[in-house]
């Protein structure tokens, strides 16, 4: 891994363009948990990200359920809450609470407890919903202590955050319930987000085809190129992210066993489309043209290649 990369300068210049001088003040501290906490504290984030294309969610949906209207909340509690009800959750990394929210509009659950290490997320996601049983708490799984057994634990995007992975999941595996399911829905790629040259070399030629007017930042400038993230860059902006997040796989397979694991792709779409998403968001006709180019050039990657990113169901 580089100390400092190509996009490092980039990412900060497109950064000071976009975001509050309070992001960076939260930089400025030596603990990296505080670093974490201004990370995810930093409030709304532009549509500039490959999750914020309608498309791409619903070719995720594809992927994972067989039906790009259907999420995988639906797939969950469809096909293994059928006959349940009355149940237990604890989500670990909540966020603003969307995943959580769906969750609880199944029916299933009489208790949901969301934690998130960002307090303002969880101010946020308090203020979207009052119902009693769904609780979300200013917490860090690390320091997460409850007598309670859970029927379905989830980590939406969450878990390649936390370090001492096996640590993590044994103390998941304790609070799982008897013939309780873990949810998963994570990047499982490599640590650092340190895509290899062949991933790279592919984004930057697919790059180029892209129209010149849909290849600008947020602040105007143009996207020439992307590389993978420095180290330097990873430490100051999130030392979370993705922080031992190959390892999650193995593990997985070491202190659980799979009902359903399912790869959605994302080695291909997400260096073409880091910081230029927003001029996809809109399902037009070029924009689906478009996307579906990539699509199928992600899709004949990974015909060799595992996918950086999966949803799976373990007991």
């Amino acid at each position: 891994m580089s100390f400092i990369t190509y996009s490092d300068f980039i990412e900060l210049r497109e950064k000071l363009y976009s975001s509050r001088i309070s992001f960076f003040l939260g930089k400025l501290s030596f603990s990296s948990q505080k670093r974490v906490q201004s990370h995810w504290n930093s409030g709304a984030l532009p549509p500039n990200n490959w999750w914020n294309i309608p498309l791409v969610r619903k070719r995720w949906n594809k992927k994972i359920t067989g039906d790009e209207n259907q999420s995988y909340i639906e797939h969950v509690a469809n096909h293994y809450l059928i006959d349940k009800n009355n149940l237990c959750m604890l989500s670990i990394g909540c966020g603003t609470g969307s995943q959580e929210i769906e969750f609880w509009n199944t029916k299933k659950f009489a208790t949901i407890d969301a934690i998130d290490i960002a307090a303002n997320n969880i101010e946020y996601a308090k203020t979207r919903i009052s119902d009693e049983g769904l609780h979300f708490i200013h917490n860090s799984f690390e320091i997460f202590k409850t007598t309670q057994q859970y029927d379905l634990i989830l980590f939406h995007s969450s878990l390649h955050h936390l370090k001492n992975m096996e640590k993590v999941l044994i103390k998941v595996r304790g609070l799982l319930r008897e013939g309780g399911i873990l949810v998963i829905h994570e990047y499982t790629g490599p640590d650092r987000i340190q895509w290899n040259k062949k991933q790279l070399d592919i984004a930057n030629s697919l790059l180029k085809n892209i129209p010149s007017e849909k290849r600008t930042y947020l602040s105007g400038n143009k996207k020439l190129k992307q590389t993978a993230p420095g180290l330097l860059r990873m430490l100051i902006s999130d030392p979370s992210e993705a922080v031992e997040s190959s390892s999650i796989l193995p593990l997985l397979k070491k202190h659980f066993q799979p009902l359903e694991l399912k790869g959605y792709g994302g080695n291909i779409l997400v260096p073409v489309l880091k910081g230029i998403s927003h001029h996809f968001v809109e399902e037009n006709k070029e924009n689906i043209r478009f996307l579906k180019f990539l699509f199928d050039k992600e899709d004949n990657f990974l015909k060799k290649e595992s996918d950086d990113y999966y949803f799976g169901i373990w007991v």
